[in-house]
């Protein structure tokens, strides 16, 4: 079977560019629609899709020694079931290894909760998170679409409570939960890059596919600083070219909180 190719090549798209045009009729600056569908039954568990995309994430609870040395979240990414669609596109961003050392250098370097609520109120162990996400299409711009499905499945995740008898060394569940309120909210904002000169927010796979390079910027909107920069390949942005981005992402971020927290 022949590899599907794009249906728009470099010279089709760079002519589109010229004229301030994208291949889905989007702007140069305009992101795709973002929805939130959160499991009414399952707790902790969300799909968002940014245009075509399609992510789920699973967050659930795991009983763990108190001694034990271990991350507070534990993460599982799969991006090989993806349909036909693109499904041979491969950047750093859509690696499920590459991905799931993001998610893990981001967790450890923003405060996204209090720890201490995982603790139990008695007996010998603590509660971690087990993170599994899932790739369901992919049209571009799988890592903003991960990160944000985990963000939201972690502001909706009730950590049960829970007393502990040491005669029998049994956990009794009580009918009570708690919620991990967010101190941290760290949103990716992607583009990709083409030629000499342009920059696309929220590129979809098309657009991926022909670009020579990748910026990802995640911002925190709680603390308002800079998680992390990530970039690959295209051309260098000078500081002004950089510090738009930034805003670009500062604002974005604070739209997705919205959608995060559940806010109407």
């Amino acid at each position: 079977m022949e590899e599907e190719q794009s249906v728009f090549d470099f010279e089709d798209l760079r002519n589109l560019l010229s004229k301030g045009e994208r291949i889905d009729g989007r702007q140069l600056d305009e992101c795709r629609q973002v929805l939130v569908n959160r499991d009414s039954i399952a707790n902790g568990t969300v799909l968002v899709k940014i245009g075509e995309t399609a992510v789920i994430c699973g967050l659930k609870t795991i009983t763990r020694e108190s001694e034990e040395t271990q991350d507070l979240i534990e993460f599982s990414v799969e991006f090989d079931n993806l349909s036909p669609k693109k499904s041979e596109l491969r950047t750093d961003l859509q690696d499920s290894q590459r991905v799931t050392q993001l998610l893990k250098a981001i967790v450890s370097t923003t405060n996204l909760f209090d720890s201490q609520l995982l603790n139990a109120s008695t007996g010998n162990f603590r509660w971690m998170l087990s993170a599994e996400i899932i790739a369901l299409n992919n049209d571009g711009n799988l890592f903003d679409a991960s990160l944000l499905a985990f963000l939201c499945a972690l502001h909706d995740i009730r950590i049960p409570v829970v007393e502990f008898t040491e005669e029998t060394s049994k956990i009794k569940y009580l009918d009570e939960f708690r919620q991990l309120k967010l101190l941290g909210i760290p949103v990716s904002t992607s583009f990709a890059l083409f030629g000499d000169n342009h920059l696309l927010i929220d590129p979809n796979a098309d657009e991926e596919l022909a670009s020579s390079g990748f910026l990802s910027i995640i911002f925190d909107v709680m603390s308002q600083k800079i998680v992390s920069i990530e970039k690959r390949g295209g051309f260098s942005l000078d500081f002004n070219e950089m510090n738009k981005c930034i805003a670009t992402a500062k604002k974005k971020a604070i739209e997705m909180k919205k959608l995060i927290l559940n806010e109407n």
